[in-house]
């Protein structure tokens, strides 16, 4: 799905790098919310908006895993694939969110910032 109405318009390396945050923010939402959830996907001057609501009031949060573990890496992946993410704290809901660049190097940058502000948190690069 996320790869269908992405390749029309997206370049392939952002429709790959839109579609694995998609699948990680998606699996998510399901093993953490478990709840209804809603994917929204906007293609924008020059980047791709990828929007994951849930009705969970837990926020999630990157983890300091073991090498050798099977899973956790999500967060991680999202963050090295877009030049932004975050989560929006809604009345009874949340919405984490990515930017991914359609530029190739575009999340090439430096370290930015974390920080929250009203009610939204946000992981810049």
């Amino acid at each position: 799905m996320t790869r269908e109405h992405l390749t029309p318009s997206c370049p392939p390396h952002a429709v790959d790098n839109a579609a694995l945050v998609v699948t990680e923010l998606v699996t998510n939402a399901v093993r953490h919310a478990d709840t209804e959830m809603l994917l929204v996907l906007d293609v924008a001057s020059g980047h791709i908006d990828v929007r994951v609501q849930d009705e969970s009031p837990e926020l999630p949060r990157p983890r300091d895993l073991d090498p050798d573990a099977l899973s956790g890496r999500g967060l991680a992946l999202v963050e090295a694939l877009s030049t932004a993410w975050g989560v929006e704290e809604r009345a009874g809901t949340k919405v984490v969110w990515a930017t991914i660049p359609l530029e190739r190097d575009a999340t090439k940058h430096e370290e930015g910032r974390n920080g929250a502000n009203d009610g939204e948190a946000l992981n810049e690069r």
